[in-house]
C-alpha cells in the first residue's frame, strides 16, 4: 500500500510540475514578443488565473530575468499598470551583414528592440584570418554599445549561397577570399558564441516583412539589385530555399539574345563595365541619376530599365507576390526609373504586383539576421525556463 501511494504521489505531482512548467513558458514568451505588457494584459491574452500570473511573474522577476517598472502617466484616469519587461542582463544579439562595399549591423534585447547599431566600410585589403579579427572586434563593439547583457546568438549574412549555415559559395565580386567555412571556423572560435551564416537576399525579406515594406504580406519578393543581382522569394510566410539553393540568382539570366547576362545591367560593377566599355566615366553610381540626359549615360539607365522590367515580369508570373521589394546599392537609380517600369508592367500583366523601394537605409539585411538570433536565442530561454527545476 505505501509503495502504490508512493507511485500515485509522484504521478499526481508530474502534471502540476508540467503545468507550471507551461504556465512560466507562456508568461515569459509573451513578454518577450510584447515587451511593456501588464500583468492584467498576461491574464487577458494567456487565460490563466490572476494569481498564477502573479505567482510566475513574481518568480521570473525574483530569478532576475523580467523586471517590472512604472509606465508613463498618460491624461487619462487612473494610475498605469506597471509594465513587465526582460532585463537586458539577459542578454542580447547581433545581426550582421557583410557587404562588399560596407558593412551593417544591429544589437537588440530579447523583445527585439534596437540597442546599437553599425555602419562601416568593409576592408578590401584583409586575408581570411585578419578580416575575421575585424568582423570580430565590429561585433565586440556592437555587444559593448548594447549594454551588459551576454551575447546569446549571432547571425551573419553575405552577398553569396550559403551551405549548412557555416560554408560560403559563389560571394559577390570582391568577397572571393571569403569563399569556404575558414572564416566561420575562425570567427566561431574567435567569438565563442552560437553562429550562423546566412545569405543576404533572405535576410533583407525577413527584415522587411518585418518592420518594412512587407509588413503584413505573406507572399513577397525582395530583389537586391547591388554588388550582386539577387532575390528572395516568401511564399505563406516562408522563405523557399529550394532543392539546389539556386532560387534568386537572376544574375545567371540572360539579358538579351546575344546571352549577355542580367548582372552586366542590374549590378553595380557590370554597369561600371558596360559604361568603360562605351567610354563613360562615373564617378560614382550617383551619376547615373543626376546625369540623366546624356546619350551614353541613358543608354545605360535604359538597359537597366529593361532588365528590370524583364526580371520584375519573370517574378510576377513565376511567383504571383503581393509585393516585390527593391533594395540595393542601385536603389536611386531604381527609384529613378521606377515610374516607366511600373508603366511597362501594366501593358504586359494583368494585375502587376506592387513595386516598392526599401526604406529601411539598408538595415534590412541585418534585422533579419537579428530576427533570426532572436528566433535561437529565445527558443533556448523558453527551453531552459521550462525546465527550470525551481518551474
Amino acid at each position: 500500500m505505501g509503495a502504490d501511494s508512493g507511485m500515485t504521489g509522484a504521478g499526481e505531482r508530474a502534471p502540476i510540475a508540467a503545468a507550471r512548467q507551461h504556465n512560466r513558458g507562456a508568461v515569459l514568451d509573451l513578454i518577450l514578443r510584447q515587451p511593456g505588457i501588464s500583468r492584467v494584459g498576461i491574464v487577458q491574452q494567456t487565460g490563466l488565473s490572476r494569481s498564477t500570473v502573479s505567482r510566475v511573474t513574481d518568480g521570473l522577476i525574483g530569478s532576475g530575468m523580467v523586471v517590472e517598472e512604472a509606465a508613463p502617466q498618460t491624461a487619462g484616469r487612473g494610475r498605469p499598470s506597471p509594465q513587465l519587461r526582460i532585463a537586458t542582463s539577459v542578454g542580447q544579439v547581433v545581426g550582421l551583414d557583410v557587404g562588399v562595399a560596407s558593412c551593417r549591423g544591429m544589437a537588440t534585447n530579447l523583445s527585439g528592440e534596437v540597442l546599437a547599431r553599425l555602419r562601416t566600410p568593409t576592408p578590401a585589403d584583409l586575408d581570411v584570418p585578419r578580416f575575421a579579427e575585424w568582423l570580430a572586434e565590429q561585433i565586440d563593439g556592437l555587444r559593448a554599445q548594447g549594454g551588459p547583457g551576454p551575447l546569446l546568438h549571432l547571425v551573419v549574412s553575405f552577398p553569396a549561397k550559403v551551405r549548412d549555415g557555416l560554408v560560403i559559395e559563389r560571394p559577390a565580386r570582391g568577397l572571393n577570399h571569403l569563399a569556404g567555412s575558414e572564416l566561420y571556423a575562425r570567427l566561431s572560435r574567435r567569438l565563442a558564441v552560437p553562429l550562423t551564416f546566412r545569405n543576404d537576399p533572405d535576410m533583407a525579406l525577413l527584415g522587411e516583412m518585418h518592420d518594412g515594406q512587407a509588413v503584413g504580406r505573406s507572399d513577397a519578393v525582395l530583389v537586391i539589385i547591388s554588388a550582386a543581382l539577387a532575390a528572395s522569394v516568401a511564399i505563406d510566410g516562408q522563405i523557399l530555399g529550394g532543392r539546389r539553393k539556386i532560387i534568386g540568382e537572376f544574375g545567371r539570366m540572360p539579358f538579351d539574345d546575344a546571352g549577355t547576362p542580367m548582372s552586366s545591367v542590374l549590378t553595380a560593377q557590370g554597369i561600371t563595365d558596360r559604361a568603360a566599355e562605351a567610354g563613360v566615366v562615373l564617378e560614382t553610381l550617383q551619376d547615373l541619376v543626376t546625369r540623366a540626359g546624356e546619350p551614353l549615360v541613358d543608354r545605360l539607365r535604359e538597359e537597366f530599365t529593361a532588365g528590370l522590367t524583364r526580371l520584375l515580369i519573370a517574378l510576377a508570373l513565376s511567383v504571383d507576390p503581393e509585393i516585390i521589394v527593391l533594395a540595393g546599392r542601385l536603389l536611386d537609380l531604381a527609384v529613378d526609373v521606377l515610374g516607366d517600369v511600373r508603366a511597362r508592367l501594366a501593358e504586359v500583366l494583368p494585375v502587376p504586383p506592387e513595386v516598392a523601394t526599401s526604406q529601411t537605409l539598408g538595415y534590412s539585411q541585418p534585422r533579419g539576421a537579428a530576427q533570426v538570433a532572436l528566433q535561437s536565442a529565445r527558443a533556448e530561454l523558453l527551453e531552459r525556463v521550462q525546465h527550470d527545476n525551481d518551474a
